[in-house]
């Protein structure tokens, strides 16, 4: 297994990692739309840079960590997104949890912010830690030295699991804890 920058030949593999993580496999393809929108696509687009890969023997992407190293750029950038996922009827509004963020005192300091996936099979085998140090080391090699996260609180494993990297919570809203890590 590898740790490697995002290429665009992983563009497929990251997309399918989006949806499988996020239980979607059998959503319609407007519910699929809306995660890749929200949660993909616009990292490996507009920000490749920003983005790495865990991948397997064969070079196939199986896990990724994706981010945005400016959250008012993601969010000036990301109108395009919201726009397309209104026009698609996938819902009327969509207001986006890093609009909200974007207002908070956590945002003044972590700038940043990232989004980690890796299929099942691969997971608690400390791959996660190696895409997290891949990411702090290349933010920290741009002056980038603290990004954010938002996790499901319900996720006790996932929020365990950035504890022990270093991530510590900032802000509980009820179904999301938003966690920030200084490096």
């Amino acid at each position: 297994m590898t740790v490697r920058p995002y290429q665009e030949k992983d563009k497929n593999n990251v997309r399918n990692i989006c949806i499988v993580t996020a239980g979607a496999e059998n959503s319609s393809a407007k519910e699929k739309l809306f995660i890749l929108n929200l949660y993909c696509d616009y990292y490996i687009e507009q920000e490749p840079q920003n983005c790495f890969v865990l991948a397997d023997d064969n070079d196939n992407a199986v896990g990724y960590i994706l981010c945005s190293e400016n959250m008012k750029k993601y969010i000036k950038k990301t109108a395009t997104y919201r726009s397309l996922i209104k026009s698609k009827g996938i819902i009327k509004y969509l207001y986006s949890w890093g609009e909200i963020i974007a207002h908070l005192p956590a945002s003044k300091k972590c700038k940043a912010h990232l989004h980690i996936d890796i299929l099942p099979a691969y997971q608690h085998k400390g791959y996660g830690t190696q895409l997290i140090n891949a990411l702090t080391d290349s933010l920290g090699a741009k002056g980038i030295h603290s990004v954010m996260l938002v996790v499901n609180s319900s996720n006790s494993n996932a929020v365990r699991f950035y504890q022990k990297n270093g991530f510590k919570s900032f802000l509980n809203f009820g179904a999301g804890i938003l966690m920030t890590k200084d490096f």
